[in-house]
């Protein structure tokens, strides 16, 4: 990451991303892990700690509203 990073709606896509592949990995879905491991590339570690809250709660509704 020698670039800064700009912050906008892409961030926003990324930490929905992480946290659907996040939780696929959490069900043992194929590929997942590399999935989420991708994604977390082009996170900054806020946005991952973020985007595992989100998992979290996204999983508590039972998948509702996520």
């Amino acid at each position: 990451r020698d670039q800064p990073r700009s912050r906008g709606l892409g961030d926003v896509y990324k930490r929905q991303a992480y946290m659907w592949a996040d939780l696929a990995a959490a069900n043992d879905h194929p590929k997942a892990i590399e999935l989420r491991n991708t994604v977390a590339q082009a996170l900054a570690p806020a946005d991952i700690a973020k985007a595992q809250q989100l998992a979290k709660e996204c999983q508590a509704r039972i998948y509702k509203g996520c």
